[in-house]
């Protein structure tokens, strides 16, 4: 199996970006207890979220509610918050308790279910958002 060199090179240099990129992000943690949060976005077609872009977030989670977390997405996407279900290791997390006593972790894995009704067909689809908690 044969790359072209100039594909090898631009995917190394991805990966060590990405790389240093998460050790920046995990010593702001260290520092400050801010988590940097990704969000990446399936199903979303708006002018200001698409399935190919992704956003960060950075919270403290000894201070942030799942309330608090579920606003802050919905104002990223444009949506009430009462549309949106967050779930982290096989749990929906609760709206007034805090992140950190949900076993929300530097480095979690969070899905975001948001409900999406088609006022002209009267239709309800599901569409997810997969968030790392890096």
């Amino acid at each position: 199996m044969e790359f072209p060199e100039e594909e090898v090179i631009e995917g190394l240099f991805y990966l060590q970006n990405h790389a240093i990129e998460r050790l920046a992000e995990r010593d702001l943690f260290k520092t400050t207890g801010l988590s940097t949060i990704r969000v990446k976005y399936s199903g979303f077609v708006t002018d200001n979220v698409t399935s190919e872009n992704s956003q960060r977030l950075q919270i403290k989670l000894s201070d942030t509610t799942g309330l608090n977390l579920k606003e802050t997405i919905a104002a990223l996407v444009e949506t009430s918050p009462e549309r949106l279900k967050i779930i982290c290791s096989g749990r929906v997390l609760r709206d007034n308790e805090i992140l950190e006593n949900q076993n929300v972790k530097n480095g979690s894995q969070i899905m975001v279910l948001a409900l999406v009704v088609d006022k002209d067909k009267h239709q309800v689809h599901f569409v997810f958002l997969f968030i790392a908690i890096l």
